[in-house]
């Protein structure tokens, strides 16, 4: 079964977090304050996030946290709500996919953010056919494991990073120093190091290709 979804879905949204009884795979490369604090609210209120399972991949690139694409802090307040979440940081990822419990799935142009679910003009479908979700999750979650998984603790540091950044920008932009706009760009090498050693995360370049060949060479 499927049916087809305009925009705004912040009505289907509200169904596959409301209908989810284990477990959420998000895949999005922007992911914002708006749909976690939705999240979040949904499973205190069911009483559900103990034992409940995410799974999110997204982009946690230096321009998505900087612009506020991706809200970093309400990843990592929702981590904090969620015992049993992991995160997985995918750059280039652009697939919008969301899964409830293994069993409904929706694939659609829309970002998790507030934007994506109820102002930008977005299309996509709901599928709950037991093999087709099995298939998506599958893909899906092979997509993941090219990434690296990311902590609680450097999902905050990230969020402390991007805030200290937009603060040095400011005041780079409104001054006429070239002391500020020195220190900015000497603290936005620094998160770029910094992020860089997320996405290696511990493991050696060979593990890296290696996963991705096996990726192939599965298809």
């Amino acid at each position: 079964m499927y049916r087809l979804i305009r925009s705004p879905w912040n009505d289907y949204w509200s169904e596959i977090i409301e209908s989810a009884q284990r477990s959420l795979l998000l895949c999005s490369p922007y992911v914002g304050a708006g749909p976690c604090r939705r999240l979040r609210e949904s499973l205190l209120r069911r009483s559900k996030a103990a034992c409940f399972k995410i799974l999110m991949i997204t982009d946690l690139s230096r321009d998505n946290l900087l612009g506020g694409a991706t809200d970093a802090a309400a990843i990592f307040d929702l981590m904090e709500t969620v015992p049993n979440m992991r995160v997985r940081f995918l750059p280039s990822l652009h697939a919008k996919v969301y899964i409830a419990d293994e069993d409904s799935a929706v694939i659609t142009s829309s970002n998790l953010t507030d934007n994506g679910l109820s102002r930008n003009y977005e299309y996509g479908v709901f599928l709950s056919d037991p093999a087709d979700v099995r298939t998506i999750n599958d893909d899906i979650t092979s997509y993941g494991l090219l990434g690296s998984e990311i902590s609680g603790t450097a999902l905050k540091n990230l969020a402390a990073t991007a805030d200290e950044l937009r603060g040095l920008y400011k005041k780079a932009d409104r001054s006429a120093k070239h002391e500020a706009r020195r220190e900015f760009e000497k603290r936005l090498r620094q998160a770029d190091d910094e992020i860089l050693s997320l996405r290696a995360a511990g493991r050696a370049p060979h593990a890296v290709f290696m996963d991705a060949v096996l990726y192939l060479l599965n298809k």
